[in-house]
């Protein structure tokens, strides 16, 4: 995947204005550190940037599928927040923290990436790594894996996936 200089005006673009945002617009001397700064993360991610391919167009079907996983991956991320904040209240963190491998059970790319930040935004959790066959987790307890496995909002997302067949 190869993005195109007006998908890549867009990320710079959009890279920039976060850069002004978070220096509050301050002097010259940081527009261009920001510009430059921009253009090298651009250089540096330009074979990963996801493009227009990667999305679908979507429609009913797919939105009708995608609301449960929001909503079961919400309630298995209030879960997981009660269940790690209980580990380290409690006097002996019972943990096992340990890499596992995993194959990659969505096949589209922006499903992928969604699947990834939502392992990671999930306390106990975090994507390492992920391609087009294995994703790479780091857990805190090995039922946290199995839990993924097992999970609602996983078969949610594959059912996304199953509308655009």
């Amino acid at each position: 995947m190869h993005p195109n200089w007006s998908v890549k005006s867009v990320y710079f673009i959009g890279l920039f204005v976060l850069w002004l945002i978070l220096a509050e617009f301050g002097p010259w001397s940081e527009w261009i550190i920001g510009a430059l700064a921009s253009f090298l993360v651009l250089f540096w991610l330009r074979e990963s940037l996801l493009t227009a391919s990667a999305f679908k167009p979507l429609n009913l079907k797919r939105l009708g599928s995608f609301i449960p996983f929001l909503f079961r991956w919400l309630w298995d991320l209030l879960k997981a927040n009660i269940e790690v904040a209980k580990i380290v209240l409690s006097k002996d963190m019972k943990i096992d923290p340990k890499f596992y491998t995993l194959d990659q059970p969505v096949q589209s790319e922006i499903n992928q990436a969604i699947l990834a930040n939502a392992i990671t935004l999930t306390p106990g959790t975090l994507t390492v790594d992920y391609d087009d066959s294995t994703l790479t987790v780091h857990g805190l307890r090995a039922h946290h894996i199995d839990d993924l496995n097992a999970s609602a909002f996983l078969s949610h997302l594959k059912a996304t996936e199953a509308k655009d067949e």
